[in-house]
């Protein structure tokens, strides 16, 4: 995946957002950059454990060359790049965006 990939659904949402900030065209913009987003992360990044301050809090991260992504917490983090799993997702392939 290229930065290009990224960059254009970046583009799209934001255009979309502009439009109509509560649309359903511009919700499906977003899940599609989130979408695309995640898959870069867990695809060509190296994941890092972080160590957290906090008691019960747990920490990573994403690496990429000498880029590291800010700290996502654990338990709220989902890595789950299967389509099917957002009820959203199979209007948003069918064309309905």
């Amino acid at each position: 995946m290229t930065d290009s990939i990224l960059r254009t659904e970046y583009n799209e949402a934001k255009h979309q957002c502009r439009a109509d900030s509560k649309g359903f065209a511009a919700g499906c913009a977003i899940l599609r950059l989130a979408m695309t987003s995640l898959k870069f992360l867990v695809e060509e990044c190296l994941p890092i454990d972080l160590v957290s301050r906090v008691q019960g809090k747990q920490y990573f991260s994403f690496k990429k060359a000498n880029v590291v992504a800010r700290p996502a917490n654990s338990e709220f983090f989902l890595a789950d790049t299967d389509a099917g799993s957002l009820g959203y997702l199979p209007t948003i392939q069918h064309g309905y965006a």
